[in-house]
């Protein structure tokens, strides 16, 4: 017994750069889109998605060697992926593949995760509904740590910190101008992530 698996056309690959948004149209059924980009080891990425009007696509991102990196399925009109930590320096590629006979646009846009040391302060602006930010920073075992916003305009927003493995280390919600989480162990040696994700629509 076997089985065939249907394959996707490939549509033309162009470059893009980090932070620039793209808009993709695929208006073929069974068509596939590919993008490509420079990045060094280590990097990590958030993918962002808005406009969508494809009613379920695939975006992976594959390495120089077509290894799997990061993954999002996208059926709304938004989404958003948390970190993609790049392995090597080089040549990424991002699929935009609608399953079934879907067709229609999105604009997708890979933005670099900025670094933070602790005890520094950083800027947030959510512009755009469904879309998080995310802030690194570097900390090592046992060092304990606490959370502070001010300044916030965002009806209602969750704030996590997440070690490497994606295990969260703790949160805060806010929705007025200011909150304070106590203190956090952080668990290993490495890089953390602080995601800020808005409720609903709320954007600020």
């Amino acid at each position: 017994e076997f089985a065939s698996d249907s394959v996707a056309a490939q549509g033309a690959t162009y470059g893009i750069e980090l932070g620039e948004a793209e808009t993709v149209v695929i208006d073929t059924p069974g068509e596939a889109v590919l993008r490509t980009f420079t990045a060094e080891a280590g990097q990590a990425v958030t993918l962002f998605v808005t406009d969508n009007t494809i009613a379920g696509v695939d975006l992976t991102l594959r390495d120089a060697e077509g290894t799997i990196v990061g993954s999002l399925f996208v059926a709304g009109a938004t989404g958003f992926s948390e970190p993609l930590t790049l392995p090597d320096d080089g040549t990424y590629t991002l699929s935009v593949d609608p399953r079934d006979e879907n067709t229609g646009t999105l604009t997708v846009r890979l933005d670099t995760v900025p670094e933070i040391d602790l005890g520094q302060e950083t800027t947030v602006t959510i512009g755009t509904v469904g879309e998080s930010a995310v802030r690194t920073f570097a900390a090592t075992a046992g060092q304990k740590v606490t959370l502070t916003v001010t300044g916030n305009t965002i009806a209602g927003v969750d704030l996590t910190v997440r070690q490497a493995n994606g295990s969260s280390v703790g949160s805060l919600f806010l929705s007025g101008a200011s909150a304070f989480r106590d203190v956090m162990t952080l668990p290993e040696d490495g890089t953390y992530t602080i995601t800020v994700d808005p409720r609903d629509e709320n954007t600020g």
